[in-house]
C-alpha cells in the first residue's frame, strides 16, 4: 500500500495533541483478469480497498508520491467525519 498525504496538520487538536496528517492510499489493488473467468469473479477482483487514516508527523517517511497542492481540501470537514463512509465522499 502506498499512502498519500492528503490533510497535514501540524499543531495538532484536542483529538490528536502532537502535529499529524491524514493520509489515503489503495490498501488492496486489482488482481489479473483472464478471459475465461465470469462475471461474478471479475467483479470480485476488480474490487479495490481504499483506506484512510491519521498518522503521527515522526512515523511519516517522505516519497515521491504526493497530490497536486492546486487542489482545495476542505480541512474542517475532514476534521471529524461522521462515519468512514462519509470521509471516503469528502476525498476528491
Amino acid at each position: 500500500a502506498r499512502p498519500v498525504s492528503y490533510v497535514s496538520y501540524d499543531d495538532g487538536n484536542k483529538e490528536h495533541p502532537y502535529g499529524h496528517c491524514l493520509v489515503a492510499g489503495i490498501d488492496r489493488y486489482t488482481l489479473h483478469l483472464g478471459r475465461g473467468m465470469s462475471n461474478k469473479k471479475i467483479s470480485r477482483r476488480t474490487r479495490m480497498k481504499p483506506f484512510l487514516m491519521f498518522v503521527n508527523h515522526n512515523h511519516v517517511l517522505r516519497s515521491r508520491y504526493g497530490l497536486d497542492e492546486k487542489k482545495e481540501t476542505n480541512k474542517g470537514a475532514a476534521a471529524a467525519p461522521a462515519s468512514a463512509r462519509e470521509l471516503h465522499v469528502l476525498m476528491p
